[in-house]
């Protein structure tokens, strides 16, 4: 491929020895990443130190998707894990398990990958090669092409790609606390904080009770709010044409049922769209704790951590509360309103079925939702003030938020 000719023949096959910047084989002692509190190194599952040295040979025997380690630059990563939650999908890896991907990886003729991919590498560290040297053309070029960004984006990155300031990246938060009560102290930095996305779970609350109502399953949504959608569908037509049983409906009067459904469902991608793009994503004031608090409860957390499957969908509790005022001010409009929310209901319930799967489903190549998924991943990882459709890419067309990639 032509970007991997341009990295083999740019600077003396693209390498340089192991020790550049006066770290030995790019990797530095000490580092959060690679030891505990106390000095004494942590242990991989696999009974391997973080931080130790492993021969090549050692790596390849790791080619399994069950167990899944590949090597970027001189450094070695773990990603089995990850494999279920590429945004890529898991296909496109698996051919380069236990291989040195750094070319790969690196080349957008085979897959672009953002900056936040290089980030989420630190997430997966486990050791280094024995011997290995240091690809300074590979990091020159992706320094190039990612480094326009803040000072901690630029921080976090060149420790990605050039592994000379130490194991992981800088982070602003304790992880092993809740996090709501910290974000707010982030102030100018929380932006790109929370557009550096990190392959963990999260704690919000200090409360149980709190933490209970924000974390939610997907099939919760279908569960509470498809009966609740029917109920108001079922008590809207007894209303309109004073029946009993469904079976009682004329064919045009099933035909004028459906027109509203299909309006509320409409409606509410409209809602999806100008929710995502205007509230979820509009940008609190530095100087406002509480602001940059609401930010993250709302719509942050699940930037930060994109992988976490209980922060995808919006949990029932905090959704009644929002959801109740409107339900009450369209049934003033009488059962055809109402008729046209319970449409509403059940394009909500599509969409975050939707958003869930485009994270952790796989769609089949040409797919309607492998394209949503592909459109999707552009907006978490690459331009997050472009593609604010989930469930279809339609309102962005005519509001000009098309992602150029998509």
């Amino acid at each position: 491929m032509a970007f991997i000719k341009e990295i083999r023949n740019g600077t003396s096959n693209g390498t340089s020895n192991g020790t550049s910047n006066g770290t030995s084989n790019g990797t530095s002692n000490g580092t959060s990443n690679g030891t505990t509190s106390n000095g004494t190194s942590k242990k991989h599952k696999n009974n391997v130190h973080l931080g130790t040295k492993l021969t090549v040979e050692q790596v390849a025997l790791h080619n399994r998707a069950e167990d899944a380690w590949v090597i970027v630059q001189n450094r070695v990563y773990d990603i089995t894990k990850f494999l279920d939650v590429h945004p890529g999908g898991a296909e496109i890896i698996l051919d380069y398990l236990g291989e040195d991907i750094t070319e790969v990886l690196a080349s957008t003729d085979f897959h672009h990958h953002s900056r936040a991919a290089y980030e989420l590498l630190s997430d997966y560290y486990l050791g280094t090669v024995e011997g290995a040297n240091i690809n300074e053309n590979v990091s020159a070029i992706l320094v190039n092409r990612y480094c326009h960004c803040s000072l901690l984006l630029r921080k976090n990155f060149l420790q990605s790609v050039q592994y000379n300031s130490g194991l992981g990246r800088t982070d602003l938060v304790d992880w092993s606390k809740p996090i709501f009560p910290q974000v707010g102290k982030l102030g100018k930095q929380y932006q790109d904080w929370v557009h550096s996305p990190v392959d963990k779970k999260l704690r919000l609350f200090p409360y149980d009770l709190f933490e209970i109502c924000s974390y939610c399953p997907w099939y919760t949504v279908p569960m509470v709010w498809l009966p609740i959608a029917s109920y108001i569908a079922h008590t809207s037509l007894t209303g309109i044409y004073s029946m009993d049983y469904f079976h009682t409906l004329t064919n045009d009067q099933w035909g004028f049922v459906g027109a509203l459904l299909i309006l509320g469902i409409f409606a509410w991608t409209l809602m999806e769209y100008l929710l995502h793009r205007f509230l979820f994503h509009a940008i609190p004031p530095a100087d406002s704790p509480v602001l940059i608090s609401l930010h993250f409860l709302m719509h942050g957390q699940h930037h930060k951590v994109p992988f976490d499957p209980g922060r995808l969908v919006f949990p029932p509790v905090p959704a009644a509360i929002l959801v109740s005022p409107v339900y009450l001010t369209v049934s003033l409009t009488g059962n055809i309103g109402r008729l046209i929310f319970a449409g509403g209901l059940l394009g909500y319930v599509a969409y975050d079925c939707i958003h869930y799967y485009l994270h952790h489903g796989s769609p089949g190549q040409g797919t309607y939702l492998k394209g949503l998924k592909t459109y999707h991943v552009v907006h978490h990882f690459v331009q997050q003030d472009k593609g604010f459709g989930i469930s279809s890419k339609f309102w962005d067309i005519p509001f000009n938020t098309l992602p150029p990639r998509a």
